[in-house]
């Protein structure tokens, strides 16, 4: 048996860098200037508990779409149904509630009914074909 060399890694992580690479620093450092720039003219505005909470709750929704698509391209696939499925749902609770907020439980169940059958269809479809 011949011993294996331990590696460099030092060397292989130096030669792995490209020049591709290397350009991207002054490209990310100008963006960088330019965000604290545009941070300290309109933070006050934008810094607000107000609006950063809005921000939060917009992205939640998307957030949760997000963590749902990385278990799925985890898993070696890609599901291009997502934002229909999405949009589906907002549409069907929309339907469902009409613009009053005692509906907002059946309109819930319903999103998640509609969004469970295409997601029961997509499944089959996907295993059967």
């Amino acid at each position: 048996m011949s011993a294996i060399p331990a590696l460099n890694w030092t060397r292989v992580a130096s030669s792995a860098r490209t020049a591709s690479q290397q350009t991207v620093t002054p490209i990310t450092t100008i963006f960088v200037v330019i965000f604290v720039v545009a941070w300290f003219v309109i933070g006050p505005i934008f810094v607000s508990e107000a609006n950063l909470g809005n921000i939060l709750v917009r992205a939640l929704a998307l957030g949760f779409v997000a963590i749902g698509q990385t278990f799925v391209i985890l898993g070696g696939s890609f599901d291009l149904s997502v934002p229909w499925v999405v949009s589906l749902s907002a549409v069907t609770s929309a339907s469902v509630m009409q613009g009053r907020t005692a509906l907002l439980v059946p309109g819930v169940l319903a999103a998640l009914a509609v969004s469970a059958l295409v997601g029961v269809a997509n499944g089959l479809l996907v295993t059967k074909f």
